[in-house]
Order: C-alpha cells, then structure tokens, then sequence
C-alpha cells in the first residue's frame, strides 16, 4: 500500500502538468503508454502467439504522430495497416499464422487507438477540464469499489476472473465515480463556461456510465491476464504493476468520454 501512495503522489502531479499542458508533452507520453503497454500485451501473449511487433509498434508510431492530429486519414491507416499484416502473412508463412495477425492487430486497437482518446478529448473545447471526466469516473469507481467491498462485500462478482471483487464492491465503485463526477461539474460549472446544459446531471450520468466500464476494463484485462497465464503485465508502476495493470479502466472510459461529449458539443 506505501509503494502505491508513493506512486500516486509522483503521479497525479505528473498528470496534471501533461493535462494542464496539452500538446507534444502530452502526445510524446501517449505514444510512450502505448509503446510499453503494446510490449506488455505482446509480452503476454509470447508463450502462445507469435505478434509481428515491429509492425505494431511501427503503426503505433505513425498513428499517434502522424494520424491521430488528422483523423481524415484514420480508414486509409486502418485499410494500410491490415494490408500490411495480411502480406506480412504471406511471406512468413507457416511460421506465423492468423492468430499472430490477429494478436498484432488487436494489440494495436486495445491499446494505442484506445489510449489516443485521452488526447483527442483533451483537443476538443474546454478539454482542458472535460478530460478529467475520465479519471474521476474511473479512478472513482475504483476507491469506491475497494472501499464500499472490504465493509460490505459478501456476494462474489466474476470468481472465475478476480475472486476478491464483489457485486456491493462494484455498486460501490458506480457510486463513488457518479459523486465525484458530479460534484466535479457541479463546482466545474460554477467557475467555467462549458457549453452543456445541466452540465453536473451530465456529469453525474457520465460518471455512473464510466465507472461501470471502467470495472469491464478491470475485468476484460483479468481476462486477458487469465487467459495468457500471467500475474501482471508488467512491472513498470511500482505498487501497481504495469502500464495495462493501471490504465485497463483507463482505456475503456476515455474512448466513452470522448463519444459522448462530441455528440452532446457537436
């Protein structure tokens, strides 16, 4: 638990300032999370699958810098990027076969064009201060669900995937994220013009939904992690793992952040 906390106290500071910036620092530490957390998810399935990486981490590349600030050019990456895994197939046959595509291309999805949400959300209007909906709903639903689940926690979730976590454990966590992403857009509208009517109902709806996805984040990555026969994915976060370890919720809200506020602005 101190490992953590020192782990959160380096951590949230180092947040804020890439939030609070934006631009390159923020794209340069999107395209790094992706980078190590493409290597976890490859990494974990080495024993089972053999991932063309190289062409993984060469898509993560070209999408985070080169794709991702002109989203017109995102079908012609996507159409380029499985040509080139399905020729790939061809010239390294039998020794690689369809799976390892498979796992190279879903790695791609699951972690980089995911992850990418948190800037795209972060270049919208007054992203500055929505982009926090994804951390407040997520990491929210996280205290809640510990908390809430070691005083009440008796009825078992998903055994199979994580024994510990328990259905008042997840009620808890829905509770905890929906709060504090209401009380954030009630104090948020007080001080910023944010364009959204009833902006703290909007926030609280967001929050139960994002701290409900963000448990399916938790639990598909146990999945994963059951599936492969791994502990963690990695040991980059001390006290939490790696970089899939602490942003499994991550990836499942930020995508959901970012829809929902551009239909609602846009």
């Amino acid at each position: 638990m101190k490992t953590r906390i020192l782990s959160a106290i380096v951590g949230v500071p180092l947040l804020i300032f890439l939030i609070s910036y934006g631009g390159w620092p923020l794209v340069i530490s999107v395209l790094f999370l992706s980078l190590v957390g493409m290597k976890e998810f490859y990494n974990a399935f080495a024993s089972i699958s053999q991932p063309l990486s190289m062409l993984g981490y060469g898509a993560t590349l070209l999408y985070i810098l080169i794709v991702l600030p002109k989203q017109q050019y995102f079908p012609l990456f996507i159409a380029v990027f499985i040509l080139a895994l399905l020729i790939s197939l061809v010239f390294s046959y039998p020794k690689r076969n369809i799976m390892d595509i498979g796992v190279t291309f879903f790695g791609f999805f699951y972690v980089t064009f995911l992850f990418s949400h948190i800037f795209l959300l972060r270049n919208i209007s007054n992203g500055i201060f929505l982009i926090w909906l994804i951390f407040i709903s997520a990491w929210g639903s996280d205290t809640g669900a510990y908390f809430i689940g070691v005083w009440l926690g008796k009825h078992k979730l998903c055994p199979q995937l994580s024994p510990k976590k328990t259905i008042e454990g997840a009620l808890g966590g829905i509770l905890g994220g929906s709060i504090l992403a209401l009380l954030y857009g009630y104090f948020l509208q007080r001080y910023v013009s944010v364009g959204i009517e009833n902006f703290s109902f909007v926030c609280f709806l967001i929050g139960i939904a994002g701290a409900a996805l963000s448990q399916l984040g938790d639990l598909s990555a146990s999945a994963i992690k059951r599936f492969t026969k791994i502990k963690d994915f990695g040991k980059l976060i001390p006290g939490h793992g790696g970089v899939l370890d602490r942003f499994d919720s991550i990836l499942f809200t930020a995508p959901f952040v970012y829809y929902v506020l551009q239909c609602i602005l846009f």
